[in-house]
């Protein structure tokens, strides 16, 4: 069975009045139905969800409908609350782990429903972006400042430009923050022999590994962070539990791309529509 994690930007287009992609739809809906596909959805991913009911709710109603149609239970939890329990555990967490409880996400389609809840979500998530902003730009210029120490200036722009995103370079990263303050923070040992090891917790692989082709775009091409990197971060951590992570969204397409160690696979919809028509094609 393949496992599949879509970013917001496909469920809006699964909705676009032109109906470019129902094809896709349905061939997604068949799949699930017939056990040869999961789709995972995440607490993230209805923040998202949030913002696109102001735009347009007709569109809202309609995503949310393909969204619960496809995902059911698989109802990922928020990435700040995957990250501590993957570490403490020590490897990778199950899904059972990693997901909502039934009632949670019986109550979660009830939040959906009202618009009370929307505008508070909306408020949340806004703040969140821009907390995340702060918190990146501030991270990546004490990054710098600690660099500047042994290099020029130019040296750090080129080390960065050229950074090569491998499994060294994230478990250094890793080890460092956990050196820092992660493993304090978490009540682990100060012992590095005791904490696990980045390739065995695939969600924290990604929060780094991710961060860091952030900050090699940055250098590389002078791409301004922004709080909305934050919705970037959260896919590409979710996409840890699946085999395929779909997005059409070309700088995040990028981005990913910088990164040499990842676990899965990542398409655009044109290639997903492909891979499911091959898929149907085996199955009968």
């Amino acid at each position: 069975m393949n496992t599949y994690l879509l970013d917001a930007h496909v469920y809006t287009y699964f909705v676009d009045p032109a109906q470019r992609w129902t094809d896709l739809v349905s061939s997604l809906r068949t799949s699930v139905k017939r056990g040869r596909a999961r789709v995972l959805g995440s607490v993230n991913l209805l923040e998202e969800f949030a913002g696109w009911c102001v735009r347009d709710g007709d569109a809202y109603r309609r995503g949310l409908e393909v969204f619960w149609d496809l995902c059911g239970k698989y109802i990922l939890l928020p990435w700040a609350e995957l990250l501590p329990r993957e570490i403490r555990k020590g490897k990778r967490l199950s899904l059972l782990e990693a997901c909502l409880d039934e009632e949670t996400v019986r109550s979660a389609r009830a939040v959906c429903a009202s618009a009370e809840a929307h505008a508070e979500v909306r408020q949340g998530l806004r703040q969140q972006k821009e907390q995340y902003e702060r918190d990146f730009t501030s991270a990546a210029g004490e990054f710098e400042r600690e660099a500047q120490r042994q290099w020029s200036n130019a040296q750090v722009r080129e080390n960065m430009a050229q950074m090569a995103i491998d499994e060294a370079c994230v478990d250094d990263w890793y080890r460092g923050a956990m050196e820092k303050w992660l493993a304090r923070d978490l009540g682990l040992s100060a012992d590095p022999a005791q904490w696990p090891k980045v390739s065995e917790i695939p969600c924290t692989r990604h929060f780094f590994a991710v961060h860091l082709a952030m900050l090699r775009r940055g250098h590389q091409d002078k791409r301004k962070h922004k709080g909305s990197d934050l919705c970037d971060m959260e896919h590409y951590v979710h996409a840890a539990f699946a085999d395929t992570f779909v997005t059409c969204d070309k700088s995040l397409r990028a981005t990913l791309g910088l990164i040499e160690c990842t676990s899965v696979d990542i398409v655009d919809m044109e290639q997903l529509r492909l891979r499911l028509r091959q898929e149907h094609l085996q199955g009968t």
